[in-house]
């Protein structure tokens, strides 16, 4: 878990795949929760529906690749990243 720590501590971005099953783990809570005090930007990508979402993630704007069109929503994945990445340059 320690080496885990130490890459949270480095990276800027936090992609955080929201499926029943990531979001039962205490560890994925752990991280997201990590970034949430740090104030760094997270950004929730819906792979599988959830039944709740849980209350620090209920206002987050996510992603959707549940449903639809999935390369309309790598592409706006693509989009947030590179728009991320350019205001990271600034």
């Amino acid at each position: 878990m320690d080496c885990i720590g130490d890459e949270l501590e480095v990276c800027d971005t936090l992609l955080l795949v929201l499926s029943p099953e990531s979001l039962n783990s205490r560890h994925v809570k752990m991280e997201y929760r990590h970034f949430f005090r740090q104030e760094k930007p997270i950004i929730p990508i819906l792979y599988r529906q959830v039944q709740k979402m849980p209350f620090e993630l209920a206002s987050v704007y996510y992603l959707e690749f549940t449903q639809g069109d999935r390369e309309r929503a790598l592409s706006s994945l693509l989009e947030v990243v590179s728009r991320r990445r350019g205001s990271k340059a600034e």
